[in-house]
C-alpha cells in the first residue's frame, strides 16, 4: 500500500467535499423523482463497487465536469455518507414511491465493521501501524497502545486517524464507520477549516511521539 503523503491528504479531502456535494444534489433531485432514491437505488449508491456506474448513468443530474476526474474515488467516499451520516426514508402509497429524502444519520452497518469486530482490530491501531511504516518507525505493540490513549494526543490521533480513513473510503476500502467516530470528536471550529496541512501538522507530532517511545 502507498504512503500517504501531504498531496494525497489534500486530493483526498478535496474529493470528499465533492463527493457530499454529489449526495445532497442526489437528494435534491430525489424530491421530484423520488425512484432515484429507492431501496435498490440506495443499494447501488452505497456499495462502492457499484456507486460509479450509478453515477455515470445518472450524469444528467450533476453540473458539467462534476463526475471528472478519479470517479472511483469520488465514488468510494459518496456511498460511504450512507453508512456514516445518511440515510433515506421513503414514504410509499399503493405500492409507489411518493417520497424519498436523504436525512442525516447512519441508516446502516458496512460489511467491514462486522468483519473487523470478529476479528477484533483497532482502526486506530491501524492507522498508527501505517503511519509508523510509511515514517520508517519500528515501535512495539504496548507502546501504540500506550500513545492510542494518551490524553495529550488525542485531538492528533483524532484528525489523523480520520484522515487515513477517508483514504481508505476513496479506495473503496471502509464505509466509514470509525473515522467518522473521529470525526465527531473534533470541536465544530476544526471541522469547518480542516484540510491538508492540519493533517500534515497533527502527523508529524504522532511521528515525533512515537519517535521517542522508540527509544524510551
Amino acid at each position: 500500500m502507498a504512503p500517504i503523503d501531504r498531496e494525497l491528504i489534500h486530493e483526498t479531502l478535496a474529493l470528499h467535499a465533492r463527493a457530499y456535494r454529489l449526495l445532497l444534489q442526489v437528494g435534491d433531485a430525489a424530491r421530484t423523482e423520488p425512484e432515484l432514491l429507492s431501496l435498490a437505488n440506495e443499494e447501488l449508491l452505497s456499495d462502492a463497487r457499484t456507486c460509479s456506474a450509478w453515477l455515470s448513468a445518472h450524469a444528467h443530474l450533476f453540473p458539467s465536469g462534476a463526475l471528472a476526474g478519479n470517479l472511483a474515488a469520488l465514488s468510494g467516499l459518496l456511498s460511504s455518507f450512507l453508512h456514516t451520516s445518511f440515510h433515506v426514508k421513503r414514504f410509499e402509497w399503493q405500492g409507489s414511491i411518493v417520497q424519498a429524502e436523504l436525512r442525516t444519520g447512519a441508516g446502516r452497518e458496512g460489511v467491514r465493521a462486522s468483519k473487523r469486530r470478529r476479528h477484533r482490530g483497532s482502526p486506530t491501531a491501524e492507522a498508527l501501524l501505517r503511519l509508523c511504516r510509511d515514517a520508517g518507525l519500528v515501535v512495539h505493540s504496548r507502546e501504540l497502545a500506550k500513545l492510542a490513549k494518551a490524553p495529550t494526543l488525542r485531538r492528533d490521533l483524532h484528525v489523523w486517524c480520520y484522515a487515513v480513513g477517508l483514504v481508505q473510503r476513496s479506495l473503496g476500502r471502509s464505509e466509514g464507520e470509525y473515522d467518522w467516530e473521529h470525526w465527531r470528536a473534533l470541536p465544530w471550529e476544526e471541522r469547518k477549516v480542516l484540510d491538508a496541512d492540519m493533517v500534515w501538522a497533527a502527523r508529524e507530532r504522532l511521528v515525533l511521539h512515537m519517535a521517542r517511545a522508540r527509544r524510551d
